[in-house]
């Protein structure tokens, strides 16, 4: 079973025609003595070259690497791995404007929960996908029977699923723990041996891997501990991002970073499930803008952001967008909308706005940085 994993990552690192040139100098392996079938592998680091991170979308999800999105159910997690998979088949660009850098490329999907011609298909057109580029990986086959999937058993089939899909930059696997075998899925040693082999798919085959998982009925527990199964699959997940409902608006969820470890810049987004006016199928509304982070705090077991703080954000930064003004001009301004002196204090931190005496008026002024 463990020999099959290894020559399906091995397969798909021949078949994506990577460096493999170089690796001869990067791994050394020491040839077993007589009798022995293991031996050691080790990576000299001077013959590394150094390389930045590459990201399917920037600053959230890392090519060859494994992201975690965790969240309650009616959240969106399913449909935003679809939107995903619709955005990067037409290189659309991201939520919020963001940039994306990728050619039209194909999504790999594994899905536990949901029928594909009722509900995938219809979300994925109502997405705007190119359906041609989404492949439903839905089993494995043993001579004339079928069987459900299951890791790390079938991860040589999991590599030719992949290399057969082509042009493949995003592995979805919706929810993780319904692929993970019994001991897998609680051990936690068992749980990072099958992790540590994905993320070795993902670097051979250059793709990102996003995986779901419900949360935990422990609503006094920090989210970043409620992702369900092993913590081994938060701790080798190189990011997670999660959804929570806003207070203000129900129909309303917060997509909130909880780890980026690779990322220097994080900040989190909106959306609201709408119906398509086309398409009988929920689709994804995202914001326009991004949320600062400094409205989010993860180290409570609800980390949301308030309408208020983000209506608060926009007023302030249209006010000071011509120039500064007196900081007084700013508070009676506030006051009259309803905006409260906290308030104004955390607007002016999300937009880094600087407090400063003017010099020749002597009072105090701020401005836009």
């Amino acid at each position: 079973m463990e020999a099959d994993a290894r020559q399906g990552v091995a397969d798909l690192v021949e078949a994506t025609e990577l460096d493999q040139a170089r690796q001869p100098d990067l791994v050394t392996t020491i040839d077993c003595p007589q009798g022995r079938e293991r031996g050691p592998l080790t990576v000299r680091v001077q013959a590394v070259p150094s390389e930045p991170v590459t990201w399917l979308w920037q600053d959230k999800f890392p090519i060859g690497k494994i992201s975690l999105i965790v969240g309650d159910p009616g959240r969106g997690k399913s449909l935003l791995a679809l939107d995903l998979a619709a955005r990067l088949s037409v290189a659309r660009p991201w939520p919020a404007g963001e940039a994306n850098p990728w050619p039209p490329s194909g999504t790999v999907l594994l899905t536990a929960e949901d029928d594909v011609a009722d509900t995938i298909r219809p979300r994925l057109e109502a997405a705007g996908a190119d359906l041609a580029r989404v492949v439903v990986f839905t089993g494995a086959k043993s001579g004339i029977l079928s069987k459900g999937f299951q890791l790390p058993r079938d991860f040589d089939l999991l590599a030719e699923a992949i290399e057969q899909a082509g042009q493949v930059r995003l592995l979805v696997l919706d929810p993780l723990v319904a692929y993970l075998s019994s001991a897998a899925a609680t051990n936690n040693a068992a749980v990072r041996a099958v992790m540590a082999t994905l993320q070795d798919l993902a670097q051979a085959g250059h793709f990102a891997v996003v995986a779901i998982s419900h949360l935990t009925k422990s609503p006094a527990a920090s989210p970043i501990y409620r992702a369900m199964g092993s913590l081994g699959l938060v701790a080798a997940s190189r990011a997670v991002w999660s959804l929570w409902p806003d207070l203000d608006d129900p129909k309303r969820t917060y997509f909130i970073p909880l780890k980026c470890n690779l990322s220097p810049s994080l900040t989190a987004l909106a959306y609201q499930i709408a119906k398509h006016p086309d398409i009988d199928a929920p689709w994804l509304v995202w914001d326009p803008e991004p949320i600062p982070l400094t409205l989010v705090s993860t180290s409570t077991a609800n980390p949301l952001p308030r309408v208020v703080d983000q209506q608060c954000i926009g007023w302030l930064r249209d006010l000071l967008k011509d120039g500064p003004l007196p900081a007084g001009t700013i508070d009676e301004q506030a006051g009259e909308r309803g905006f409260g002196r906290n308030l104004v204090r955390r607007a002016k931190a999300a937009l880094d706005v600087h407090t400063s005496l003017d010099e020749y008026g002597g009072k105090w002024v701020c401005r836009l940085p």
